[in-house]
């Protein structure tokens, strides 16, 4: 779910940091990983799941590479926006606008999915409350940089998206 661009960078930071012996940042489909059985001890997967695995069975399959390229003992630190309940029409509009998946898109329970590919959960917690910060700054940002915001997208959208961003329940 990142572009080349951000490929590019990450690799430079890597290059930057002398890590590139030990980290590397591909771009590929995370529902069909391009590694080997058992080529990780650790997999990092944070706020990108849902945004390409939405059917089903694409969460299932994510998971299940998840599984099949980790490391007997390795550990996955896994993070998604996701909501436990269906939402009324309108809130559904709200989390379109912003995020552009349909509420129902997001109703997935992680765990079980997890569980059922075979691992074992160490710890999983509902941290949305966490993410306040976030969604302040994205306020933030639209306010802060008005006019770069308004060139970019024009005012319209601009103001239908802070509206939306306003009556996201958190």
């Amino acid at each position: 779910n990142i572009s080349r661009e951000q490929v590019r960078q990450g690799n430079q930071l890597i290059s930057d940091l002398d890590l590139s012996d030990r980290v590397t940042v591909r771009r590929g489909d995370a529902r069909a990983l391009d590694f080997p059985d058992e080529s990780f001890d650790a997999i990092v997967c944070l706020e990108a799941a849902g945004d390409i695995c939405v059917t089903e069975a694409d969460k299932s399959r994510l998971v299940r590479d998840l599984y099949r390229i980790l490391r007997p003992g390795g550990h996955v630190g896994f993070s998604d926006l996701a909501l436990r309940n269906a939402v009324s029409r309108a809130d559904d509009r709200d989390v379109r606008a912003v995020l552009y998946h349909s509420a129902a898109e997001l109703i997935t329970d992680w765990p079980a999915i997890f569980s059922r590919e075979g691992f074992r959960i160490v710890e999983s917690r509902d941290i949305i409350a966490e993410t306040l910060p976030t969604w302040d700054h994205v306020r933030a940002v639209y306010g802060t940089r008005d006019g770069d915001v308004v060139r970019r997208y024009g005012r319209r959208l601009v103001e239908r998206t802070i509206a939306h961003l306003e009556r996201i329940a958190i």
